[in-house]
């Protein structure tokens, strides 16, 4: 196996980004929002936020909700690897796996709204919740390194559909 291959496809990667970019001017001179409105109105924004949550309650719960769902994924996701890597992956094929994954994700974004449309934004964070507790109980339960599949990418499927549809159903309840 070309244990190599990951740290090629990142040269690659950096390569073209270097050559997308290269063709932009120079940036232009910027001031920090925290050096030209000073610091502390720098950090009111984050209170006034926070108290716009506050006061909306169905915003206020969602993102409750969306953190309890996100959160076991964020604890998991730094050990993925090393439970592929346990099962007996090659880091090539851990690669590709994770280039899978967020090909995946890509993909998915586009019906995400439709999704939210048909079931209703509300509901789109409890099929995410039931996908991400499918995705935990499985990557537990699968030995397989073929099968292990399966599990990571309702993973990320369910990632994409609760970050996608919270966001849209947070504007929309915090814009009226």
């Amino acid at each position: 196996i070309l244990w190599y291959l990951p740290f090629v496809i990142g040269v690659v990667q950096y390569v073209v980004a270097a050559y997308i970019i290269s063709p932009f001017g120079p940036a232009k001179a910027t001031v920090s929002v925290a050096r030209k409105e000073g610091v502390l109105t720098f950090f009111s924004h984050f209170s006034s936020a926070a108290g716009q949550i506050w006061k909306n309650r169905k915003a206020f719960w969602l993102i409750v909700t969306s953190a309890l769902i996100i959160g076991p994924l964020f604890g998991l996701g730094d050990f993925q690897q090393a439970i592929m890597s346990d099962l007996g992956m090659a880091a090539t094929y851990i690669g590709l796996v994770y280039a899978g994954k967020r090909l995946l994700s890509i993909g998915v974004q586009g019906y995400i709204h439709t999704i939210a449309d048909t079931l209703g934004a509300p509901r789109l964070p409890l099929l995410s919740a039931g996908l991400m507790t499918a995705h935990l109980v499985l990557v537990g339960m699968i030995h397989d390194p073929a099968l292990i599949l399966l599990p990571l990418m309702v993973g990320a499927i369910a990632w994409v559909g609760l970050e996608v549809a919270t966001n849209d159903y947070l504007n929309k309840l915090l814009d009226g």
